[in-house]
């Protein structure tokens, strides 16, 4: 009997190839920090001030004027930096590629891959930073207060605290983030389990605490993973958002000029200019097509390659540092 090795030469299978991208669901910084679009790499927006909630006496007697009241406006100041990633492609390596490798296509979805995990790394530093959240609005859970501590912590009453105080602001705290570390201890606990009572599933989803808190429209659950080790050393997993927990009021739907959000996400974005040396057109754009990122192919002859560059312009900005309440450590 012949060993398999005589009649069959290896080859790579056409239809498997492994890699290790993370689903789109795991990152959430589009989610905490919404987008807006500007025409300009650098620019002021308005900061309206809150004369609206001080209470007058508005009467007006026979004869006078009525109460003159102003309101204040300030302003602050955004740029958009450019975060971008190449990758080079022989042309030998498109030229020998077998099926499913597809050299340019893999290049352009790597970097982006890297763009947009550089992004929510960028994103949860400034939301995990204690230093950006006003003394009150923010909180050290220690001990037993912790909520992987099932007996002792109060989960439930925390969060309600971060909520009223975000809401005695004059904007409703709609939006509850945590990194997938706290989520994971947070669904076991006893106080959210008894809350399912009757319910025959069991399960602590995302959906209960918009259940608990009427005011919530988003829970948002981090789940994007990085490698913490230096360049060169062996590689460490560990995840973007740590043991963090936030409560924030953010503007739903289109960011509007005079609506209060605890912060956004300024982005220049690209027009397609084609015909521009050394620079391919978007695939399938029209000239003039906006693109919130860009990709790019420069030819490089010298070396007969191709760069696959992908680019974003973005600018993060804390616009209503009230408007946002953070836990650290609130697991062991």
């Amino acid at each position: 009997m012949p060993q398999v090795e005589t009649v069959h030469v290896k080859a790579t299978l056409s239809n498997v190839a492994l890699a290790y991208f993370q689903q789109p669901g795991v990152f959430i910084a589009d989610i905490v920090s919404p987008n807006v679009r500007v025409n300009k790499q650098a620019d002021y927006y308005y900061l309206f001030g809150k004369e609206h909630f001080n209470i007058l006496d508005a009467k007006r007697r026979p004869g006078t004027t009525p109460v003159e009241v102003e309101h204040t406006v300030s302003t602050d100041q955004f740029y958009c930096e450019e975060d971008s990633l190449r990758e080079k492609v022989p042309d030998e390596e498109k030229e020998n590629a077998d099926n499913p490798i597809e050299p340019e296509a893999d290049a352009a979805r790597y970097t982006s891959e890297r763009l947009r995990l550089i992004r929510e790394y960028q994103v949860a530093s400034q939301l995990c930073n204690a230093a950006n959240y006003p003394t009150g609005w923010k909180k050290v859970l220690t001990d037993g207060d912790r909520w992987d501590q099932y007996t002792s912590s109060d989960p439930i009453g925390n969060i309600q605290e971060a909520i009223d105080t975000v809401n005695a602001q004059g904007a409703p705290a709609n939006t509850l983030w945590m990194g997938y570390e706290v989520w994971s201890k947070l669904k076991h606990h006893p106080d959210f389990i008894n809350r399912l009572a009757g319910n025959k599933t069991q399960i602590v989803t995302p959906d209960l605490l918009k259940e608990i808190w009427e005011e919530l429209e988003t829970v948002a659950i981090a789940r994007a993973i990085y490698n913490t080790a230096r360049e060169g050393q062996d590689q460490t997993l560990g995840y973007v958002w740590g043991k963090f927990c936030g409560v924030m009021h953010l503007s739903q739907g289109l960011p509007n000029k005079k609506v209060p959000s605890h912060n956004y996400t300024f982005v220049w974005p690209y027009k397609v200019q084609q015909g521009r040396v050394r620079r391919d057109q978007q695939p399938g754009a029209a000239n003039g097509a906006i693109y919130q990122s860009r990709v790019y192919r420069h030819a490089d002859e010298g070396a007969r390659s191709d760069w696959v560059e992908v680019a974003m312009r973005t600018a993060f900005k804390i616009t209503g540092s009230t408007l946002g309440y953070l836990f650290t450590t609130p697991i062991s």
